[in-house]
């Protein structure tokens, strides 16, 4: 079963699942919530969903709303994905990896097809591995991992790993339009996004513009890299690019895979 098709049925046998159709969950103060999710620092907020349970261990996400998001419009936001303690020591991590020049200017295609293309990206990458993981970045792979078996479990994807890496736009760099899913592999199917930027605002610029046809024209939806957001979206489906910023800018881009 393709990805569209096992988001839609999913979405037709569960119609509860809609997140506009959730209730409101009492909430910590300080919290960023969206159907029950906090901060990871309060864990999750129990609650009675109808249709929907919620696993209160770190790292589980309630997952219909995102299926829901997916299915609808082909990307959908977590706020708060990560605590705040979280993305500032790995921002901190990236920041200190740059100085030490561990990241290298990111290429486009794989194998004997990958070339640096500076008129289409001017981004630098350092991608993650386990076996040399830092404790924060070792927080963020469990997380990831947890939702990669939630979404599995729930569709059936065959998404078997995740595959990541840090990406360090400084002022002025960008991405131009593209899709992840790669020339001749169909491997990638969901794109992650994670954002480490502190206190971002809109005039910083730096969004990532996402591109979706609708009735023969075409529209497109700007995120901000607000720290601690992550945004999911269908690698092969979803054109999207990284408009440029006026600070440096941040992020973990991570995929879902399947064989």
């Amino acid at each position: 079963m393709d990805v569209r098709t096992a988001l839609t049925a999913e979405c037709q046998e569960r119609a509860s699942c809609r997140s506009t159709d959730l209730p409101t969950l009492p909430i910590a103060p300080t919290s960023q919530t969206r159907s029950g999710q906090t901060l990871r620092q309060g864990a999750l907020v129990p609650s009675r969903l109808p249709g929907l349970t919620l696993n209160t261990a770190p790292g589980f996400v309630p997952s219909s709303w995102i299926v829901t998001d997916l299915a609808d419009k082909g990307w959908s936001t977590i706020p708060g994905f990560l605590s705040a303690a979280s993305i500032y020591a790995l921002a901190a991590e990236a920041r200190s990896l740059w100085q030490d020049k561990a990241f290298h200017p990111a290429s486009v295609g794989r194998g004997y097809g990958e070339q640096r293309r500076t008129e289409t990206r001017s981004d630098h990458v350092l991608w993650l591995d386990d076996e040399t993981a830092s404790v924060a970045q070792i927080d963020y792979l469990s997380h990831m991992e947890a939702m990669r078996l939630q979404i599995e479990s729930e569709l059936f994807l065959g998404l078997v790993t995740l595959e990541a890496h840090l990406a360090l736009f400084p002022v002025g760099a960008f991405y131009r339009g593209h899709k992840d899913a790669l020339v001749g592999a169909q491997t990638r199917v969901l794109s992650a996004v994670l954002y480490l930027n502190d206190a971002w605002t809109t005039d910083d610029g730096g969004a990532l513009r996402l591109y979706q046809s609708s009735n023969g024209g075409e529209l497109s939806h700007d995120i901000a890299p607000i720290g601690g957001m992550l945004v999911l979206f269908l690698s092969d489906e979803l054109e999207h690019e990284v408009l440029p910023a006026s600070r440096e800018r941040i992020s973990i881009s991570g995929w879902m895979l399947r064989r």
